[in-house]
Order: structure tokens, then sequence, then C-alpha cells
């Protein structure tokens, strides 16, 4: 600094002083930026944490998945075995939108067989009705993606674990069977993984026809009814098994987020206490060893306030320098553990 003659000149002496204890002591200097920043890290991965899930349930079923009931049916069949049941979720007009559909699990592999992943399989037996019902798209850009005849669309979470893009080819299983696919979207998706297709694809695939097992509606917005009712009415039919209420889904992670609450807190909490700890123990460190150098300061006329300022000084911009690194940190760990949930 002495040679940047700018800066030093408009340097007092206690500032020159606090600079070359600085650069002296170069292990105290990492130790407390150190100390600072993963302290610091923690705070924001804290803050970061909260603020990442507690949108999870609103993006996923709101914005994502837009049906607001489920009916599993007794049997499966298909859409002409189940035309008579879907023409009576129709005439109701209770419901807006009535989509029906199959999801069963199955089990996806790379190319290469190096990974895989257990997720569920979702066909509509009508796209348009399909599009109101899902909304497939890049998380990023928003762009809308399409399913047709060629190909499936994986959530991103899947893509992320088999390690594959757009283009890509996968094989799974459907009834035991191999089947192989190529990729044709990744879509936005933050609760379970799922494998989109049509039901041309389905049954150029198998040489199947699809067994629909559940009704998917989304309700009319000037019913009167509740959505306990409506499900209650419904399990009176003897093709209706159980009904799933996405209000109560929502609800369900909604107070499972809610606990997170306390978990952000103790690690907020502790993180700064650790931080007092830390700055604590190096400025006691730091007085042990300089107890001369504090002593002649006094000889030569400092005030206790001076004195002072003389340590707290090399403490405040060490721990400045700390929080900053401390934030890059915690973007990072905060980033890490938000891909790892």
């Amino acid at each position: 600094l002495e040679h940047i003659t700018p800066i030093w000149k408009h340097m007092n002496f206690t500032s020159k002083v606090t600079a070359r204890n600085l650069f002296r002591y170069k292990a105290r200097f990492l130790m407390t930026v150190i100390g600072v920043a993963g302290c610091t890290a923690l705070i924001v991965a804290g803050f970061g944490l909260k603020g990442s899930i507690s949108v999870i349930a609103d993006r996923q079923f709101g914005e994502i998945t837009k049906y607001d009931e489920v009916f599993a049916l007794t049997e499966s069949g298909t859409s002409s075995e189940k035309a008579y049941l879907l023409s009576h979720f129709h005439a109701n007009d209770r419901f807006k939108s009535t989509l029906l559909g199959y999801q069963g699990s199955t089990t996806v592999y790379n190319k290469n067989k190096s990974n895989s992943i257990g997720l569920s399989i979702v066909i509509g037996d009508d796209q348009k009705t399909f599009k109101k019902m899902f909304e497939l798209r890049e998380r990023k850009s928003h762009k809308q993606l399409s399913l047709d005849d060629s190909g499936i669309i994986i959530t991103e979470r899947a893509s992320d674990v088999l390690k594959i893009k757009v283009g890509d080819t996968i094989s799974f299983t459907i009834n035991d069977d191999y089947y192989t696919s190529t990729v044709k979207g990744i879509t936005e998706n933050y609760a379970g993984n799922y494998m989109y297709m049509t039901p041309e694809y389905y049954r150029y695939l198998t040489g199947k026809e699809v067994e629909y097992n559940m009704v998917m509606t989304s309700l009319a917005d000037d019913i009167s009814d509740t959505e306990e009712d409506i499900a209650n009415d419904w399990m009176k039919n003897d093709d209706v098994i159980t009904v799933t209420l996405m209000s109560e889904k929502i609800a369900s992670v909604n107070d499972m987020l809610k606990s997170l609450d306390i978990i952000v807190f103790v690690m907020i909490f502790c993180a700064g206490l650790l931080a007092v700890i830390v700055l604590y123990n190096l400025t006691n460190i730091n007085i042990a060893e300089r107890v001369r150098e504090i002593a002649t300061i006094k000889v030569l006329g400092f005030y206790n306030r001076e004195t002072a300022n003389y340590i707290y000084r090399e403490n405040l911009v060490l721990t400045v320098v700390g929080a900053v690194v401390g934030m890059f940190l915690g973007s990072g760990l905060t980033y890490f553990i938000i891909d790892t949930i």
C-alpha cells in the first residue's frame, strides 16, 4: 500500500497501523475470514432454504398441475370401456374440465444403463384437455412443451439423475417389458418424477390400448358445493374407489414446509452464535499475543476508546471481508441443498 501513493496519502495513522497488522498476521486474517465466511454461508443458506421451498406448493399445484380432484377408478379400462363413466363426469356441471387418465410406475434407465430412477407414467386420453390439466414447460424460459406421437417428456430432476438431455434415448419398463424412446422435452416439476406420453405413442410402443385408471377434474368457478361434498357424492359411485383432493395435498405440503421454520431458525441462530464465538476467541488470542504492543501504545498516550478501536477496527475489516466471501459460499451452499432436496 505504501507504493500506491494516492491511497497511502489519504490514510490516517490508525488506518495505516490497521493495514499493517492485517497484512502482518496472515494466519489470523485467514482464520477470521474463513470463520465468518462459514457462519455467513450458513445464515444465507437458512434464509435461502426457507425462501426457496416455501413457494413449491403454489408453483407445483397452481401453475404446473392444475386439476382439483383425482378420482381413482375401481377397475381400469380402455377409453371406449370408460366412455359411459366419462359422459357422467362431462354431464356434471360442477366440473369445468374432465380428463380420463392413466398413471403407473416404471423404472427408467439412460442409454448405457449406468443410472436409473423410478417415476410415474402419465397419459391423458385427450390432448386438448391434457394441456388444461398439466403445464409442460421449460423451467428457465417457460417455453411451452407439446407432446407428440414420436417420443416422451420427462421431468427435470429425472433428467439430472439420468444425466440425459433432449434428443437422448432412454429405456423403461411397462408391465415388465422393456421399451426405448427418445426424450422430446424436459419439463419443470418440483414434487415427484413423471414421464408423459400420448395414448397413440403408448399404443405404438406396446401394441396395446391404454388401460385408464383415473379421472382428473377441474372444478367450475361458480359452484356452491364444497370439494368434500363432491367427493362424498362420487364415492357412492361403484366405479370410483378413492378421491384425492388437491387442496388437501397443498395444505399437507404447506404444513410440512411450516415445520422447516424451526429448522431454519435453529440454523440461523446457531450460525450467528458460532460467529460470535469465532470472533470472541480470535480477539482474545489477538490481544494475548499483542499485550506488550497494546501496553506500549497506551504508554504513548492512546485513550481506552482509541486502544479498543485499534483492535476492533481490524475485526470489523476482517468481518466485512468474511461476510462478502460468505455470501458467495452461501449462494453455492443454498443451490446444493435445494438441488439435493
